[in-house]
C-alpha cells in the first residue's frame, strides 16, 4: 500500500485516476482548486 497524492483530482481524469489507485489498495489523498464535480465518494480511504 502506497500513500498517493493526486493533484487536480476533482476533474474527470484526476477523479478516475484517484479511484483506480484506491481500488488497487493505495491510500489516496485528492486536492484541487476547483469544486469536485466528478468525485462521487467524498472519502475514498480510511486505511
Amino acid at each position: 500500500m502506497e500513500r498517493i497524492l493526486v493533484t487536480g483530482g476533482g476533474g474527470f481524469i484526476g477523479s478516475h485516476l484517484a479511484r483506480h489507485l484506491y481500488l488497487q489498495g493505495n491510500f489516496v489523498s485528492v486536492v484541487d482548486i476547483e469544486p469536485d464535480s466528478y468525485i462521487e465518494e467524498k472519502h475514498y480511504s480510511e486505511k
